[in-house]
């Protein structure tokens, strides 16, 4: 009877997890393709540290412009300068925050008077999406969206340049943007200030 009672029980948690991972895109197969992205406006933050740290500050832009500004941003993003594999985590360099919808484009002047606002033009891009959950979605897919990725940046030959993820609550989906004909100066540009 208790071997009965525990191979039901040790059943009933693998089908558990299994289902949790498949929901959360462990079996999803990445897919890179190239195409037309932007333009993004970006209410953002500048940062350097632990990439792993980057929720808080889109969350405290998402709160402030839901409470203070009345809008409500359906996207937030990370724009990532450096390869956590290459540089210290407390050295990781980045821009966070969220991206402007266009209904509300018309107050990025207005927006810019109280927030840092920066823009980023329609470009060619290397792009792929997975599926978002919850943030476990956000851990596997670095590990499996990366690897692919930087597969392929290598393949063709593209300089190296921030990689922008953008977290689509409302579509359930990150986008994984790489704008592969800006040039790396511009993105300098953005960080240095």
């Amino acid at each position: 009877m208790f071997r009965r009672v525990m191979s039901a029980i040790s059943t009933i948690l693998i089908i558990f997890l299994a289902t949790y991972l498949i929901y959360h895109g462990i079996f999803v197969s990445v897919k890179i393709t190239e195409d037309n992205r932007g333009p993004y406006v970006l209410v953002c933050e500048k940062y350097t540290g632990d990439y792993k740290n980057t929720g808080e500050i889109m969350d405290r832009i998402y709160e402030s412009l839901r409470s203070k500004e009345k809008i409500i941003p359906r996207r937030g993003f990370g724009l990532y300068f450096d390869n956590p594999e290459t540089v210290e985590k407390e050295k990781l360099r980045s821009i966070v925050g969220c991206v402007l919808d266009s209904e509300d484009l018309d107050r990025k002047e207005e927006l810019a008077q109280k927030y840092r606002v920066e823009e980023i033009p329609s470009s060619w891009c290397v792009t792929t999406a997975f599926p978002y959950r919850t943030p476990l979605s956000i851990i596997i897919g670095v590990f499996k969206v990366y690897p692919k990725l930087g597969d392929y940046l290598d393949e063709k030959k593209y300089a190296e340049v921030p990689i922008m993820e953008i977290y689509d609550a409302y579509n359930t989906r990150i986008d994984y943007i790489v704008p592969v004909n800006i040039e790396k100066k511009f993105f300098d540009d953005i960080i240095a200030r």
